[in-house]
């Protein structure tokens, strides 16, 4: 199930350093860059700036998962690109996962490949246009524990869930337009 996921990555490296980053991409690194007005709003912790909000419908979770890689790394197309292109494969093997826990094995095959070859869904996860990939994964992984709560019973899956799309809520404000569907 792992060549649906890797023929995703793998096309998605090709596209890595094209075209430029564009401010959708990179409007994280304001508040990781602490540049004025860029966080919306946000809270002092022992004594560090810590963003909440970016933007009245954005929150601060990818500035917070990109802290750690810009601390390590070099801004440049690779270090934003790919993380989220990691995110991207991450979804389609979580939907591989959803799709044979709801239907059939034969289901997943066809989804997956379905998935790692639109190139919509490329496009979109490698040049992230507006954390849309955070917003995926964070569907992709809320259904399937959800899910899983269906079938076990298991009330941690169930909150593990809703702590999914409750980030993803917080995240962008209009990920109830995924959610809703």
């Amino acid at each position: 199930m792992l060549a649906f996921p890797l023929v995703f990555l793998s096309t998605g490296w090709c596209l890595l350093p094209y075209p430029g980053l564009n401010y959708d991409e990179v409007m994280f690194a304001n508040a990781q860059f602490h540049l004025s007005s860029a966080v919306l709003f946000g809270v002092t912790v022992f004594h560090h700036a810590v963003p909440l909000m970016s933007y009245m419908h954005v929150g601060a979770l990818k500035s917070w998962l990109y802290a750690p890689i810009l601390a390590l790394f070099e801004p440049s197309y690779v270090s934003v690109r790919l993380p989220v292109l990691l995110f991207g494969g991450f979804t389609v093997w979580l939907v591989i996962r959803l799709l044979e826990a709801m239907h059939s094995r034969r289901a997943a095959w066809i989804g997956g490949l379905l998935l790692a070859t639109d190139s919509t869904f490329i496009l979109t996860t490698c040049f992230d246009w507006g954390t849309v990939a955070l917003q995926l994964l964070l569907l992709a992984a809320g259904l399937l524990l959800v899910l899983k709560f269906a079938v076990s019973a298991n009330p941690l899956a169930l909150f593990c869930g809703f702590c999914c799309f409750g980030l993803g809520m917080w995240d962008k404000a209009l990920f109830i337009w995924v959610l809703g569907g």
